[in-house]
């Protein structure tokens, strides 16, 4: 059921912004934090090296991608239905790819980012992508919404099994700092820009096979990388009284920022190399804080 149409108040009551690295600048994370939209963006990691920045300050493609969608969408005087807000979105990413002289014509060259936000005087949340986002209701219960594309899941998967088949045949998959489990999925992970966005392309046959044997259609994913595409919207259920935004650094969303924090950190003890409770395609590396980059956002919505 929906919310009646009302202008309902908003209040942050609960940031965090925090690399993987431990830096409070987010690495390819970020927040919006208003007037209208509140939410929080993930930049995809760039695996084609292009620097999107100059030489004397580059930047990946995930971080470029993350600054244009926060800064449009903290743009006082935004307010644009779905098509204006996903153009204007791709025109900024093109135009940066064009400054910064990417090949646009190689989809494995474009930047591309995730996000998810509460749209202020319409009670909608606006995402795409992996970002996810919890809707606390009066009576405490949690309406929980994750969104793992079902590539990272097949990826993810496939790096747990490899590792745990080392495990079994008595080979140390991180010998030297090293996670050989990565290594054997890499080849998937920069091919995986081919499914960015494809079912909006005119040659698109979701039948034919992608790779393993899978059908593209059971594999493709929206994005914001500069192509065409489109907004999801999931309405704020009646009787909610906090919405918690996340990006995919945190697996499972609490009421509480130090409730989510203290799950997190007790998932990474218990699983430091990611192939189980936090199966990702990334580990805690040495000298890192958590597997991935981390935003959350915390609104009182009354």
């Amino acid at each position: 059921m929906l919310t009646k149409f009302k202008m309902l108040k908003v209040k942050i009551t609960e940031t965090y912004l925090m690399s993987k690295k431990g830096n409070e600048d987010g690495g390819e994370d970020r927040l919006v934090l208003g007037p209208i939209y509140y939410g929080v963006v993930d930049g995809s990691t760039d695996k084609s090296g292009n620097n999107w920045g100059t030489p004397e300050n580059p930047k990946k493609g995930g971080e470029i991608a993350a600054d244009i969608i926060k800064s449009t969408l903290e743009c006082k005087n935004v307010d644009l239905d779905l098509t204006e807000l996903v153009n204007v979105l791709n025109k900024k990413m093109n135009n940066a790819a064009e400054k910064a002289n990417i090949n646009t014509n190689h989809v494995k060259n474009l930047a591309s980012a995730s996000f998810a936000a509460y749209v202020h005087g319409k009670n909608l949340i606006y995402h795409i992508g992996d970002c996810n986002f919890v809707f606390v209701k009066e009576n405490g219960e949690l309406e929980e919404h994750y969104n793992e594309i079902a590539i990272d899941k097949l990826t993810s998967e496939l790096r747990s099994r490899f590792i745990m088949l080392c495990y079994e045949n008595k080979i140390d998959p991180f010998i030297d700092d090293k996670d050989i489990g990565k290594e054997y999925i890499n080849w998937i992970l920069k091919k995986q820009t081919e499914l960015e966005n494809r079912q909006f392309r005119k040659n698109y046959n979701g039948k034919e096979e992608w790779i393993l044997g899978i059908p593209y259609e059971t594999m493709v994913y929206k994005t914001i990388n500069g192509l065409p595409t489109e907004l999801n919207i999931t309405p704020v259920p009646e009787g909610t009284k906090e919405i918690i935004l996340t990006s995919d650094g945190f697996k499972v969303i609490k009421p509480t920022l130090k409730e989510t924090l203290g799950l997190l950190k007790k998932q990474l003890k218990d699983d430091p190399h990611c192939i189980g409770l936090l199966k990702s395609t990334n580990g805690l590396r040495p000298g890192n804080i958590s597997y991935d980059d981390m935003a959350y956002l915390r609104l009182k919505i009354n």
